[in-house]
């Protein structure tokens, strides 16, 4: 009853501490026991990572293995924020005809509008870093991830086309990819 009329919390959080130490309890219990409330600040609450997207992925293991740039296919690629830094390491490992290291291409994005992205993904790499045979396979796992994606937008496309006009609004090549599309794994219901 007497730690209800202190007047300072810091005094009291002190005495229940003491208080716990003495008897044997945990703070918390001694607090429970004597109806205070706890003035142990509440623990922070998790922050939610998003799981990094798969063009985040595809630049963190083109900077750890540069020469795989070469076999970006660029046009797949979703507008992200590493779209542009991986459109533009994939034209430097063309120009360096598939001879690209890590060193040559940070000289080469030097002053360019993308460094700044290729600096953080880059920490992030050497965080984390792959031996190369598990590079070549995260790689081509991303790589089939995006052809997926690909395939299922343009299916999406035709059938909200196929919807919209209906089936004899599409042309003869449209039909036949539909077709093709429609009788895929990927798409069954």
């Amino acid at each position: 009853p007497l730690l209800h009329k202190l007047p300072t919390p810091l005094l009291r959080l002190q005495l229940v501490k003491r208080l716990a130490e003495a008897s044997g309890f945990a703070q918390g219990e001694v607090e429970r026991l004597c109806e205070l409330k706890s003035y142990a600040p509440p623990a922070p609450p998790k922050a939610r990572r998003a799981a990094p997207s798969l063009s985040r992925n595809l630049l963190r293991l083109v900077l750890q293995h540069p020469e795989l740039a070469a076999r970006l296919p660029v046009n797949l690629l979703a507008e992200t924020p590493e779209r542009a830094a991986l459109v533009r390491l994939q034209a430097e490992a063309a120009a360096s005809g598939g001879r690209l290291t890590y060193a040559t291409l940070r000289e080469r994005l030097r002053g360019a509008p993308e460094e700044s992205l290729v600096d953080q993904v880059a920490g992030e790499a050497l965080a984390s870093p792959f031996d190369t045979g598990e590079v070549t396979e995260e790689f081509n796992d991303c790589l089939e991830k995006l052809k997926e994606g690909e395939h299922k937008r343009a299916f999406a496309e035709l059938q909200a086309k196929v919807q919209r006009l209906g089936v004899n609004g599409l042309t003869p090549e449209e039909k036949q990819d539909y077709l093709r599309r429609l009788s895929s794994p990927g798409n069954k219901r």
